[in-house]
């Protein structure tokens, strides 16, 4: 990691803590219980990297950008992906990730089956990642670790997360590339995953619905649920 980017981290961990301190009596941590493997989400994951502060229920959601921006990133794989690359494609799907997140984590599965689904419709998955204390090493053994096979895009100077609008973990973009890549979903990947609680198998699947309907030639009417788990990433 470069000295800039641990100074960012400093900076980011000391305000997190004022934040962590203010609001610790209003029931900050009463969502510690969200990682259905047993693990903490405060502990530290499996290279020593301090976990992320989850958002809880009462966390405002932030709307993402109607569009996103052509952009090159490298990836988890050591390949660089660039968007436009996939102009031609039916869709482009997208999750934001974080090292040592628990939602994410325990979404890669539902992810992974996702892309299965969808893998001969030749539509591109992705995750990316804006943390500032995530380094590409880190990004390449969770993608070992979770058996993650889509790549995992590094987000190092954070511009590409700011001019998509997400605020979490966890979100799925659902992008339509004969529309200048437009925003055609923003939310949660399905509903297994809530805010104390969580299903064995999820019921509503939202990003599976939306690329039906978009592979069907159909108007997309999925709406997002207001309520989004992840985990916060602090941009500067």
């Amino acid at each position: 990691m470069s000295f800039t980017k641990r100074s960012q981290l400093l900076f980011v961990t000391a305000v997190s803590a004022l934040a962590l301190a203010a609001c610790s009596d209003q029931g900050a941590d009463d969502h510690a219980g969200m990682n259905h493997d047993g693990m903490d989400h405060a502990s530290m994951d499996h290279s020593g990297h301090e976990g992320m502060e989850m958002a809880n229920a009462n966390t405002p959601s932030y709307g993402a950008a109607d569009h996103v921006a052509d952009f090159t990133l490298m990836g988890s794989d050591g390949q660089a992906h660039t968007l436009s690359d996939h102009s031609d494609a039916p869709a482009v799907v997208l999750m934001t990730h974080g090292v040592g997140c628990p939602i994410v984590r325990n979404a890669v599965t539902d992810y992974k089956e996702l892309a299965a689904q969808f893998e001969d419709q030749g539509i591109p998955f992705y995750m990316i990642n804006s943390n500032i204390q995530d380094d590409m090493d880190e990004l390449a053994a969770d993608a070992e670790l979770y058996s993650i096979t889509m790549p995992i895009l590094d987000d190092e100077d954070q511009s590409v997360g700011r001019q998509m609008g997400y605020d979490r973990t966890a979100q799925i973009y659902v992008l339509d590339p004969s529309d200048d890549f437009r925003v055609m979903y923003y939310g949660s990947l399905n509903d297994r995953q809530t805010y104390e609680r969580q299903r064995n198998e999820a019921q509503n699947h939202f990003a599976a619905e939306v690329l039906n309907q978009m592979l069907a030639g159909e108007e997309v009417t999925v709406t997002a649920p207001a309520i989004r788990a992840g985990c916060m990433i602090n941009f500067l």
